[in-house]
């Protein structure tokens, strides 16, 4: 009982400084309800075969928010499916999400929605990628011994990862953001003149982390430079060496969990690599450690049972409402130009264990 009461009081610290963190940045609070809609994407490979690039979007819009199970293995949000865009707001600003290998575009609609409600449009494809655990649209078929198995072996090769063989991620996000301005240019969609094309932003959790990192200009390779902000979510940074960094020129925000540290994550050394692309990219930046977070916690559900951990949902709620408020500020900041969003990004949080700050 002793430790339940320290966790209830730790627990309303919480919450009583993160009303405090929204105080101070009044633009980063939602003004719109989520609407939510699915696009199927023809997209030719360098082989010329085709795939079929399954896109959720989210999108400002005033119709109501409803329950709504996404995916194959339904993870649960609230939004207007297939409402039309808020109309007297708009053009707004393009963020893509990239998920991890094998997941998904809906493997984080805290986030999407999140960031629709503060006035983005978000588009999230489904990678091609070898195992799929999950699908926008069902089904979603792989064996679950295989798929942890390949993404160990990918997450162990260091900077031996081959970046040409997962070009295909990259390629993928530069054909979508096509897609989406196509859309927004186009009489009779249900998206029609809801994107600016000149403030476009991306995140990635994993190796969405490494395609959104490759698409700001890690390595020059597959650099889109219409993206203008970058956020980093638990990052496949392992692949990049220092000098791969020179080319990144975007605002960029980098996290990760506590409990990747080198000491509860031997996959790969979190800390260090992170350290290295925080030293050789430039300002602006944002860097924070997430307390008591695991790999998985920055996407949706729970596969903290792969790490032999339990999952404490009343705390996943409070890093997930971090997440979003730091995520949402550095897009407002950067695409939106607003400074007030800068309060948010330079207060520290009570669940950061490490917060840096370079925006200059």
């Amino acid at each position: 009982m002793k430790n339940r009461g320290k966790i209830i009081i730790f627990s309303l610290a919480v919450i009583v400084a993160l009303g405090a963190v929204q105080a101070v940045g009044a633009s980063v609070e939602p003004r719109f309800n989520a609407g939510f809609t699915i696009y199927d994407f023809e997209q030719t490979r360098p082989d010329n075969t085709k795939y079929t690039v399954t896109t959720a979007i989210w999108y400002p819009t005033t119709e109501r928010e409803r329950r709504v199970r996404y995916g194959a293995r339904p993870i649960l949000g609230r939004a207007a499916r297939d409402a039309a865009p808020d109309p007297d707001h708009g053009p707004y600003p393009l963020v893509i999400y990239s998920h991890g290998y094998g997941g998904s575009g809906i493997c984080a609609p805290y986030l999407t929605e999140h960031l629709a409600r503060l006035g983005f449009v978000v588009a999230a494809p489904d990678h091609d990628d070898v195992h799929k655990a999950n699908r926008i649209r069902p089904p979603a078929e792989v064996d679950i011994k295989d798929y942890l198995a390949a993404a160990l072996r990918l997450a162990r090769s260091g900077t031996d990862f081959d970046r040409e063989a997962h070009a295909y991620r990259p390629r993928t996000i530069s054909f979508v953001i096509d897609r989406m301005l196509a859309l927004s240019g186009e009489r009779g969609s249900r998206l029609y003149g809801t994107i600016d094309a000149d403030r476009i932003g991306m995140c990635g959790h994993s190796l969405g982390s490494f395609t959104t990192l490759a698409c700001v200009g890690a390595g020059a390779a597959y650099q889109d430079e219409r993206i203008k902000a970058a956020v980093s979510i638990s990052g496949g940074v392992f692949m990049w060496r220092a000098e791969d960094y020179d080319t990144v020129r975007v605002p960029i925000m980098f996290m990760y969990g506590e409990l990747e540290s080198t000491d509860n994550w031997p996959v790969n050394d979190k800390t260090g690599d992170t350290e290295r692309a925080w030293d050789n990219c430039r300002a602006p930046k944002v860097l924070f450690v997430l307390a008591g977070a695991t790999h998985f916690t920055f996407a949706q559900g729970s596969m903290d049972w792969v790490l032999g951990k339990e999952t404490d949902w009343g705390l996943r709620t409070q890093q997930h409402q971090a997440i979003k408020t730091y995520c949402g500020a550095m897009f407002v900041r950067y695409l939106n130009d607003n400074l007030e969003a800068e309060q948010v990004l330079t207060t520290k949080h009570p669940l950061f264990i490490e917060h840096r700050v370079e925006l200059q």
